[in-house]
């Protein structure tokens, strides 16, 4: 059912980072444990990645066509079927803008995505909403209160489109939605200088302060730092943050106990760490037992569809940070150094055992052909050779072992080859010395 939650999530709002999915679905799980999940819905092709962008450098997971199919079986409400991500960086943070702090408080909002408004029938949403035609917002919020409704639109423009497109969205606002606040989210000043004119000119009989308190503009770098603490841009509102403009409107529809700015949200957002294999213990001061654990990671819970007893592992390569800065006390390196030392014991003791009996059963046939002085050379050659393919062993394994402590990826990779090397060591060792066996069994019969 998790598993569900994350690809409705992802037709929902288009695109998500790995942070916000462990919301959605595997909230109570470890980071690693929640990137070993993700990664296994991307091999049974449920959901991909996508390209970084110049503005924003973060993973993210979008829907494949494969997994839109398994949201389908839930929806009979679609009039368009959509699921493509055109622009991953302008739906993301489409997302972050209208989730804010309201996504993680009790207030009781109704988000409506641009994916919603453009993908599914009319009858879902209030008239107002398609009264206009010719925009889509990228996002409406309606907040209920005891006395009436705040209704709230986002718009995200990194880059300046044409007039046309800005004077359709002011028509759409004032004609048709008629929202209390609409939040803009741009790269610049100036591309917010060139919008706010282009609403000034379809805004008639408005004075220029009234416009700037329905239409805020906040900069995406200071969204990125900040999220909804980011300030407005300027205006009459100018200084305030955005939590500040929603907190106020909550309180106007009756909601005086909503409490915003309880969680950062940009940890949650834009996270610092882009892998796993970095320790996340810093993102959660209050967690002093990281739970980093990929040898005790359990993967999904359930495969969607696919028959859960059939073996399915993902071997795929995660992002990977500068290794060098990798310390060895990281929760994970740590973990993998025990394992590993652990494999190389059994190992090492599986080789000498069968050193030891080989070894005796030969001294033994020594003993009895004594005057084979061609035999015993060849023995004691058989004896060097495999001394020198033990150490070769200790050697690869001292090897792996270190490969394993830079690449913690690769630790399962490491354990089955290990495995291989010990399964083909006593199995060369029993054929080896087969020949020499039956060699001095002829040998000693009359």
């Amino acid at each position: 059912m998790r598993d569900l939650h994350v690809l409705d999530f992802l037709w929902t709002w288009k695109v998500a980072a790995t942070p916000m999915l462990k919301e959605v679905a595997y909230k109570d799980e470890s980071h690693w444990w929640v990137y070993k999940a993700l990664r296994r819905l991307k091999q049974e092709k449920y959901i991909q990645h996508l390209p970084r962008g110049k503005n924003l450098d973060l993973e993210l997971w979008a829907l494949t066509k494969l997994g839109f199919e398994v949201v389908l079986m839930d929806r009979d409400d679609l009039e368009q079927y959509r699921h493509r991500v055109h622009a991953p960086t302008h739906d993301y943070l489409a997302t972050c803008l209208q989730l804010g702090d309201l996504w993680q408080t009790n207030v009781d909002a109704r988000f409506l995505t641009e994916q919603m408004l453009s993908s599914l029938a009319s009858w879902n949403f209030p008239p107002q909403l398609k009264k206009v035609e010719g925009h889509i917002p990228d996002g409406v919020t309606i907040i209920n209160g005891n006395v009436r409704q705040a209704i709230i639109g986002y718009e995200v423009d990194i880059n300046l489109k044409e007039e046309e497109r800005y004077l359709a969205a002011t028509t759409y606002y004032q004609d048709g939605l008629k929202p209390h606040l609409v939040v803009w989210l741009v790269r610049n000043q100036w591309i917010s200088e060139k919008i706010f004119s282009a609403i000034e000119r379809r805004s008639y009989g408005l004075k220029r302060e009234e416009i700037a308190k329905f239409h805020v503009f906040c900069l995406l770098d200071e969204f990125k730092n900040l999220a909804w603490g980011a300030p407005v841009l300027s205006g009459p509102l100018k200084g305030q943050s955005i939590r500040k403009l929603h907190a106020n409107h909550i309180q106007s529809v009756g909601k005086a106990n909503a409490k915003l700015g309880q969680r950062s949200m940009t940890e949650i957002f834009f996270p610092k760490f882009k892998s796993p294999q970095k320790s996340m213990a810093s993102l959660n001061p209050y967690d002093s037992q990281p739970q980093l654990t990929p040898f005790g990671s359990r993967g999904v819970s359930q495969s969607i569809l696919v028959d859960p007893t059939s073996p399915s592992t993902s071997h795929e390569s995660s992002d990977s940070n500068n290794p060098s800065k990798e310390g060895m006390n990281e929760p994970e390196l740590m973990i993998g150094a025990l394992f590993t030392i652990v494999i190389l014991f059994s190992v090492l003791i599986k080789a000498i055992e069968a050193f030891f009996t080989q070894a005796a059963a030969t001294f033994t046939a020594f003993g009895v052909m004594a005057a084979s002085f061609v035999g015993m050379l060849i023995g004691i050659a058989k004896f060097t050779f495999w001394i020198a393919a033990i150490g070769a062993s200790v050697a690869a394994a001292i090897y792996f072992s270190y490969r394993y402590f830079r690449m913690v990826r690769r630790a399962t990779d490491l354990i089955q080859e290990f495995e291989a090397r010990s399964n083909d060591f006593i199995r060369a060792l029993g054929e080896t010395t087969l020949p020499l066996n039956r060699e001095l069994g002829a040998k000693q019969m009359p």
